[in-house]
């Protein structure tokens, strides 16, 4: 079939729409050319998929707004590629004279991907990836990429920024540098291999969007924006109602965030957020000096105290002092009716209680100690994302912010954070700095 060169790809695109990979997220700064290359890629040129009568896509956004905004860029293109392309605007789908079908949808809640329960689709996409608040509907929607035809693969596509909602999981399903360089896995599932593939796009990757003015307005953003949008670079985040951005941005400028050795002479403090539903976070921290150096960060979920326990040995670390929420003493644990701290004790490990402060002044006392803080860069990332990410409640009706922080994966971490910052008034500066091997919260 002869088509008009009404579009040229990008040498980006190009690349994109060549790569033969099962999974590929393109993007990672603004002005890549990432939504139309999504919606080309759609038509499964690699083996002239839409000329088959079998072949579905649909293609993803978080709302019906930007399902649509999507739609009125495809109608720009479908037509063009395929003359008798038809669009039905009440199942959101393009027809092509093939019968092959590709859909446009959106993803309101996570919970909105069993709509599409028995589905089977041969390509799926997501724009803007990055605004998924976590993988569920993501892997939920691979479950659906099936073919019944041996000559239709399947292929999953997704385009994104960093920062957003989802930047934490993006970035570590893809394995992405701070530099946002490309990326390329092999992907072991049930005996089969497969590859995924991260391919980064610029604004100077994209020569349609030289002279429009587009990097200039880019330029004015914040700095942290105009290295997540402009750079790509990916040890940035740029949150909605980020509560801790600017302490953040000045981490980052400051450099604070490097390798921060751990000081044998010096004990290791701890400031734990304990999950009952949630994640168990613990921060280890060295006070040295002025500084509050966090060296090391874990989390883990579904697990009893036992296992906290068990790294908190293997850290081999020593030890110094171990705070917990002050509700540790009242929260029962399953099964045995005690309190956490009960069972804590009677396993060896020593918790002292957190102050009681309401959750603002707390975020206050984190604001007020981010200038002494250093994060290990080798074992704090999780940390850094959780702090970066953490947000005001939005009212969805209006896009207003509440003085209530959300509470999802960067909560816990967060909250940690919180414990640490209050319980910095009980240090002593003089605290012992030998407690034993692994000693010192042993009683």
């Amino acid at each position: 079939m002869s088509k008009k060169a009404f579009w040229t790809p990008t040498p980006k695109q190009e690349e994109f729409l060549a790569c033969s990979a099962f999974e590929v997220l393109y993007g990672g700064a603004a002005g890549g050319g990432k939504s139309e290359a999504l919606i080309v890629d759609a038509c499964g040129l690699q083996q002239n998929a839409i000329l088959n009568p079998n072949y579905r896509a649909i293609l993803f956004r978080k709302t019906f707004k930007e399902a649509r905004d999507l739609v009125d860029k495809s109608r720009n293109l479908y037509p063009k590629i395929y003359p008798g392309a038809n669009f039905l605007e009440s199942t959101y789908e393009w027809t092509f004279p093939s019968r092959a079908k590709i859909a446009f949808s959106y993803l309101d809640s996570e919970s909105d991907c069993h709509s599409h329960q028995g589905q089977e689709y041969q390509w799926v996409g997501f724009d803007e990836l990055t605004l998924r608040p976590s993988d569920k509907a993501y892997r939920f929607l691979i479950s659906r990429l099936r073919s019944t035809d041996p000559t239709l693969k399947c292929y999953l596509r997704a385009t994104c920024n960093p920062g957003g909602i989802g930047h934490s999981w993006v970035r570590e399903r893809w394995q992405i540098p701070n530099e946002g360089t490309a990326t390329s896995q092999t992907i072991i599932t049930d005996s089969v291999k497969t590859k995924r593939v991260f391919i980064p796009a610029r604004l100077s990757d994209n020569p349609y969007l030289s002279g429009t003015g587009y990097r200039e307005r880019l330029m004015g953003m914040d700095e942290m924006e105009q290295r997540a949008l402009l750079d790509g670079r990916w040890d940035v985040v740029e949150v909605k109602g980020s509560i801790y951005k600017k302490v953040m941005l000045e981490v980052h400028s400051e450099s604070r965030i490097r390798r921060v050795l751990y000081d044998r002479s010096i004990p290791v403090n701890t400031a734990w957020d304990l999950g009952m539903s949630d994640s168990t976070c613990i921060i280890f921290y060295q006070l040295v000096a002025n500084e509050v150096r966090i060296i090391d960060y874990y989390e883990n979920s579904g697990e009893g105290l036992q296992h906290y326990i068990q790294i908190l040995q293997q850290k081999n670390y020593i030890y110094g002092r171990h705070y917990a929420p002050h509700d540790i003493k009242v929260r029962e644990l399953t099964g045995n009716g005690g309190s956490r701290w009960e069972t804590a004790k009677s396993l060896g490990l020593k918790f002292e209680i957190a102050p009681n402060i309401p959750i603002n002044d707390g975020i206050q006392a984190v604001r007020g100690i981010m200038n002494r803080c250093f994060f290990n860069s080798e074992k704090v990332a999780r940390l850094v994302d959780c702090l970066s990410s953490y947000r005001w409640r939005e009212n969805k009706t209006d896009g207003s912010f509440s003085n209530t922080p959300e509470h999802d994966w960067a909560s816990d971490g967060a909250d940690a954070m919180r414990y640490l910052a209050v319980s910095l008034r009980e240090e002593k500066a003089n605290y012992p700095t030998s407690q034993g091997k692994v000693g010192g919260w042993y009683n």
